[in-house]
């Protein structure tokens, strides 16, 4: 899941983004907010974390400006304020929810869990191909029970395609959301990445639908799918 911190706070930015790049997310940051709708615009995200407070133009700009183009993209609003009346303000330009900057990290992370779930319209934490089991929150993949360790390039590639189980997910697709604009790593060893998925999974687990991208599957019949 690809997603854009826009904050002008280099150091609470970069604290953010951190978090959620361990937590398997490709991350964007912006620290202007002309600069984070230009990548609104240009880049689909599956989530935006907005300050309200920005230079170049204003957050309430940016995201009544997003809500016209990106209509169905999850919006949070990122505040230092205390007053009740920005969050309604915010709420009612088209905001999804708010978080107060010193929320609990462990909240932080399972209120984000909980939009991007509800965007793909996943129902539990715990996401299940045949014998493999994804735990979006201790990051625990296991096959038939066991175990398996995964880098966290191989977590990410799986989770997004486990995210979107039985839907053919486009290489290009796949690679747009698990590499970020600081990620130099994915061009030339993306084939790699999967390749040893499939090695520690199972061959048949990632399959490859020819010409047109990648699969995992939850038991459904494989007749014109055929793993390289």
């Amino acid at each position: 899941m690809r997603l854009l911190v826009i904050e002008d706070d280099s150091v609470f930015r970069e604290q953010l983004a951190g978090i959620l790049r361990d937590e398997g997310y490709a991350v964007d940051e912006s620290d202007d907010g002309i600069e984070g709708l230009y990548k609104i615009i240009h880049i689909d995200y599956d989530l935006i974390l907005l300050d309200l407070t920005l230079p170049g133009l204003d957050g309430a700009d940016v995201l009544e400006r997003a809500r016209r183009l990106r209509s169905n993209t999850p919006i949070f609003l990122l505040t230092a304020r205390e007053g009740i009346g920005d969050r309604v303000h915010g709420l009612d330009l088209g905001a999804d929810d708010y978080i107060v900057k010193g929320v609990h990290l462990a909240e932080l992370k399972a209120r984000v869990r909980s939009i991007l779930r509800r965007g793909s319209r996943i129902s539990s934490n715990v996401l299940k191909a045949g014998p493999l089991t994804l735990d979006l929150v201790t990051k625990r993949v296991k096959r038939a029970g066991k175990t398996i360790a995964l880098t966290g390039r191989e977590y990410s590639i799986l989770a997004t395609l486990m995210r979107n189980l039985d839907t053919i997910v486009s290489r290009e697709e796949l690679y747009h959301r698990v590499k970020d604009e600081v990620d130099d790593s994915m061009s030339n060893l993306f084939d790699v990445h999967v390749c040893r998925l499939r090695k520690k999974l199972g061959q048949n687990s990632i399959l490859t639908v020819r010409g047109r991208g990648f699969i995992v599957q939850g038991g459904a019949a494989r007749n014109d799918l055929s793993a390289s």
